[in-house]
């Protein structure tokens, strides 16, 4: 279908200052080749003044370029020799920028890790290691989320997995039998052999969530997840029949609306975002993935959360915006992640 150019100019003259550097990048390199990531995130990170990623500082000049082009910078305050890419997502990164971004597109299709590997071109190992980077990335990216208005708030509990290889990990040691694929646990109620993940929606469909501890909900693991900055004050806090809300909600200054024990609303008021949510994010970790470590739980969770508010393309504007501004993601960082993350 021929395109019209008076239409396209339009639509260029609405685009943004990082989405025009992105358009450049894809346009001007037919090849795509790896300098495209460099210029990308020079352009966005150094559009306004230069800032080491190392130190803070900002006395960075121009080293001039390796082989391949790519430009090189040194610190005049710590003496490093930053590149763009330094303690970005795409750090240390052999892809250009488009093969990244079907990467994006098939993570936000949910597809499989070896479909993803087939489509983007890598392998499936290098699948798995950039499904990590990019969780932890935007898990890091909603530290500074604050809920405000009326905020849905439950929890969901999926067992504890050890899933993966512990050869090498000498400080871990297994606290039980390994499980067969698809075996239950072997306690009744809110045992430890359960993750507790509490949640919380506001009406602007942010999301806050991680697991706090093993076991039923408590006082300390809402307290430490919903900091005094993350919950705003005169909010109105939804939730079940749980006791520990009452002094979650005094402590934030907020109103408490509490669902009695087998009804599903109370007046205007219910939980069926935050449950909804639920279910997604169990459906993604337990039926499209197959089965996710607890190791690595939190990444997905916030990668759910980031799906669950916006729709995709608004997702990768924001998801390259993010190449950028991240901390540094490697493969140490994600193999040093806890076993079984939690709170308190």
């Amino acid at each position: 279908m021929p395109v019209n150019l008076i239409d396209l100019a339009e639509t260029i003259e609405k685009l943004t200052e990082e989405e025009r550097v992105a358009l450049n990048v894809l346009i001007g390199s037919k090849s795509a080749n790896g300098s495209s990531v460099d210029t990308l995130l020079a352009g966005m990170r150094f559009s306004e003044k230069r800032v080491c990623p190392f130190c803070g500082g900002t006395h960075v000049i121009k080293n001039g370029k390796r082989a391949d082009g790519t430009q090189k910078y040194i610190c005049r305050e710590c003496g490093r020799n930053p590149l763009a890419t330094s303690n970005s997502l795409l750090c240390g990164t052999h892809k250009d920028l488009a093969t990244w971004l079907k990467f994006i597109e098939c993570e936000f299709n949910d597809e499989s890790l070896k479909q993803t590997a087939e489509k983007c071109g890598i392998h499936i190992n290098t699948a798995l290691d950039w499904r990590h980077k990019l969780h932890e990335a935007v898990s890091n990216s909603k530290k500074e989320v604050q809920l405000s208005g009326n905020i849905e708030m439950d929890e969901t509990y999926p067992a504890v997995s050890y899933k993966g290889n512990h050869s090498r990990n000498k400080e871990f040691t297994m606290p039980r039998e390994p499980h067969k694929r698809g075996s239950q646990v072997s306690k009744r109620g809110l045992s430890d052999e359960l993750l507790c993940i509490p949640c919380a929606i506001d009406d602007a469909g942010n999301v806050i969530g991680r697991s706090v501890k093993c076991g039923a909900v408590s006082y300390a693991g809402l307290n430490a997840l919903y900091s005094k900055d993350r919950i705003a004050d005169h909010s109105t806090i939804i939730t079940d029949s749980c006791k520990a809300y009452i002094l979650l909600a005094s402590d934030r200054n907020s109103e408490l609306v509490q669902i009695p024990a087998g009804e599903h609303t109370i007046g205007e008021y219910n939980i069926q975002r935050v449950n909804s949510f639920h279910t997604s994010f169990i459906a993604l970790i337990n039926c499209k993935h197959r089965g996710v470590s607890s190791k690595h739980i939190n990444g997905y969770l916030a990668w759910c959360a980031f799906k669950f508010k916006a729709a995709f393309a608004a997702l990768k504007n924001r998801l390259i915006r993010s190449f950028g501004d991240c901390l540094s993601i490697t493969s140490k960082v994600i193999s040093a992640l806890a076993i079984v993350p939690v709170m308190v």
